[in-house]
């Protein structure tokens, strides 16, 4: 019967990517020829195994395990165990708000507007030659705004095609975590297996739009083409503000939206 001697201790570090560490134990009195000794050490009771969290880190689970054979020793192996933030090809299939890996990232997207930055509506005026003048033409300036895209990653159990067919394309049905309803617009549901369907690794995108993704729509002045200059956009006369996608409850997709695992780490 195999019996843990020791651990040793091992090393602790702090990067960029989280905490990593290295744990190293004895293991005495292992049977078997040489190649069945490593094996039978690797899986004998006190050792930690692939998956397992860190007793004191947070965020660090095992990523591998080796065991090698102590020279000139009577049946002891001693085994090495190495801990770090897991990729999502490397996370145990958890399903929970808290597995998911979240990556942010911001840029901006041309669009056209015509309202200035405190939401009032841009009026051009001009004087004709013959001196007289119109002030009602209501136009519109090109703008980059800004472009919030939100991935999650995250090993799942389940195929998530289901998920990908009732959210994707689709806005939040109702305010979620920090972001008001009508503003986050799935744009990406994607899920690969690399085990027969055992488990998925899977990424939801997200792009928010604080504004809404709402359509706003003028009337136009079949003369000219352009926004009838009687629209208002104040009053809401001939504007028209149509919900163009469709909506669904992220909520089922159990995400952490309130940032709240993130925050409570600084």
């Amino acid at each position: 019967m195999t019996t843990l001697h020791a651990d040793t201790g091992g090393s602790v570090s702090i990067d960029a990517d989280g905490h990593s560490a290295e744990r190293e134990f004895i293991v005495d009195d292992v049977s078997g020829d040489a190649a069945q000794r490593l094996y039978n050490a690797l899986v004998s009771g006190g050792i930690p195994q692939y998956g397992e969290s860190h007793p004191n880190l947070p965020g660090a689970q095992v990523t591998s395990i080796s065991a090698s054979p102590i020279e000139n020793s009577a049946g002891q192996v001693k085994i090495t165990v190495q801990y770090g933030a897991p990729t999502p090809e490397e996370q145990a299939p958890e399903e929970t708000p808290e597995s998911a890996i979240l990556t942010i990232s911001a840029g901006t997207t041309e669009t056209t507007t015509q309202k200035n930055k405190d939401g009032e509506a841009l009026i051009a005026s001009i004087t004709f030659s013959d001196g007289t003048t119109e002030d009602r033409q209501l136009v519109e300036a090109t703008v980059l705004i800004p472009s919030l895209t939100l991935q999650f990653q995250r090993k799942e159990r389940n195929n998530p095609i289901w998920q990908a067919i009732g959210c994707t394309g689709a806005v939040n049905s109702q305010s979620i975590g920090v972001f008001a309803a009508g503003t986050l617009l799935c744009t990406e549901i994607e899920g690969t297996t690399d085990d027969g369907g055992r488990s998925y690794n899977v990424s939801y995108v997200f792009q928010h739009n604080p504004a809404s993704w709402k359509a706003v729509l003028t009337y136009v002045d079949k003369d000219t083409d352009k926004t009838h200059a009687d629209v208002n956009l104040s009053t809401g006369n001939g504007v028209l503000i149509a919900d163009v996608y469709p909506e669904a409850d992220f909520s089922r997709l159990n995400l952490d939206f309130s940032f709240a695992q993130w925050a409570n780490r600084f």
